[in-house]
């Protein structure tokens, strides 16, 4: 190739070179000196040879956790879910009406570098695609054979066993000389006899002499609550839940009154197990977990109250112990305990009073 004009005495050369899988061009002017020669690099390269590639990463403007690409004279962002633009630097609508990702009526809600789908009843899943009506859960138990219909399905229950999800014994018809005869076992409870009395065989989620008490159920509605009559907290009390969820805040308990400071409120809080108790000592003691709980796993949560003591275990993390210090022994309120949410006034009302730190109703099992 001829020398250009006006470089006389310099040699021009011109190659290739593969860079992150691609084929570019690369240009230098050589000149010649004596006894040697100098490169003169153009843009984008260094080095006496200029065969090395300059880093236009080290100070790139990249913005909201961009990933930088370095390529010849320049740079490329890689945005992170959430952001566009040739730095990041445009905030993304991840719900808007064009991109809204969630399925089935389901609300989305834009949390910056990712979005959150509530879904409407009957659905699931992190884009609510997951219909509860369906077969795809393997819902029917005992052997039961799942068929689907429109929006919803039935299950076919082998011999033996009865119900929607195949789950119940059928009723069983005693002589009446039977002491079963009349039975007031409740919750589908099983009747059995013993000697000359009976007993209720409870199915799985019921406890009690009659099967009367509810240990297992499922929250999917908004705004959902179960009131029961509080225990005697004198006494020691035992509080354990067993839930999966992967909603970041719901209350599990809350023992409060409008207009009162004393209160016992657990609560799922950004994902944490948050424990507040004032038996008639202000302030409250509180007590926090480290431990993400709202990833769809089961987790064991332990609340043990004795008088103005309290204690928090985790699944198999160690127990916390805090004391409500004055002079007020116990918890002493006439109301009721909710669990899994509480009516609208009290729980404004925790809320305003910080007994609890969000309002939500619990939603998972």
């Amino acid at each position: 190739m001829p020398v250009p004009g006006g470089l006389q005495g310099a040699e021009l050369r011109g190659g290739a070179q593969r860079l992150r899988g691609r084929t570019v061009l690369e240009w230098w002017v050589m000149h010649n000196l004596n006894g040697g020669f100098r490169c003169e690099c153009s843009a984008g390269f260094e080095g006496d040879q200029c065969t090395v590639n300059v880093d236009d990463c080290k100070q790139h403007r990249c913005l909201n956790d961009g990933i930088c690409e370095d390529g010849i004279d320049g740079y490329t962002c890689f945005c992170s879910q959430g952001y566009s633009g040739t730095f990041c630097e445009v905030d993304k609508d991840l719900c808007a009406p064009t991109t809204n990702p969630c399925q089935n009526g389901g609300v989305c809600y834009d949390l910056g570098r990712d979005y959150r789908c509530e879904c409407l009843t009957g659905f699931h899943g992190i884009n609510c695609s997951e219909s509860d009506q369906d077969c795809a859960s393997h819902p029917c138990n005992n052997g039961g054979v799942c068929v689907e219909e429109l929006n919803q399905f039935t299950c076919k229950c082998p011999p033996g066993w009865v119900g929607q999800l195949c789950s119940d014994k059928p009723i069983v018809v005693f002589p009446q000389t039977s002491p079963c005869q009349g039975h007031d076992c409740q919750n589908n409870a099983l009747c059995y006899e013993d000697s000359d009395e009976f007993g209720c065989r409870c199915l799985p989620g019921y406890m009690g002499n009659k099967c009367e008490i509810a240990t297992s159920m499922t929250f999917s509605q908004q705004d959902a609550y179960i009131s029961r009559t509080a225990p005697d907290m004198s006494n020691r009390v035992n509080i354990t839940f067993i839930f999966a969820t992967t909603e970041e805040n719901g209350i599990l308990l809350y023992y409060g009154k409008t207009g009162e400071a004393d209160h016992l409120a657990i609560e799922l809080f950004r994902g944490h197990i948050r424990v507040s108790f004032d038996a008639g000592n202000f302030p409250a003691a509180t007590m926090f977990g480290d431990q993400d709980l709202n990833n769809g796993e089961f987790q064991r949560v332990q609340v043990i109250v004795l008088q103005k003591n309290i204690s928090l275990k985790i699944n198999d993390n160690e127990v916390q112990n805090a004391t409500n210090e004055g002079e007020s022994e116990y918890l002493g309120l006439d109301n009721s305990m909710f669990i899994g949410g509480a009516p609208s006034e009290e729980k404004e009302g925790a809320v305003r009073q910080w007994h609890l730190r969000n309002g939500s109703s619990f939603h998972g099992n």
